[in-house]
């Protein structure tokens, strides 16, 4: 099973979010998938902390107090080779994002 996370702070992101993931669902059920979505990154990281690492997070660049580049640079440094996938608008943070792989 895919265990995906979802991180952005504005809820109809998400929502839209978890659409594609139930559709995707719906399209490959040979390819078992559970996403769980938070909209604080302390949250995120909380979840992180207590049950484990995700094998895919989206993460929005752009979010209060934490950016994703920032949840990425601590989901990497507990040793976690998960997928990151970076949801922005904002090329701006291109070069950043790939220094956290």
């Amino acid at each position: 099973m895919i265990q995906l996370a979802i991180c952005d702070d504005r809820m109809a992101d998400i929502q839209k979010l978890l659409a594609y993931a139930g559709w995707f669902t719906e399209k490959h059920p040979e390819i078992p998938l559970k996403a769980e979505s938070f909209t604080s990154p302390y949250e995120l990281l909380q979840a992180v902390n207590d049950r484990g690492g995700f094998d895919l997070y989206l993460l929005d660049v752009l979010m209060p107090h934490l950016s994703g580049i920032d949840i990425a640079r601590r989901i990497r440094k507990r040793g976690e080779t998960a997928e990151i996938l970076f949801l922005t608008t904002s090329r701006e943070y291109a070069l950043e994002a790939f220094g956290v792989k």
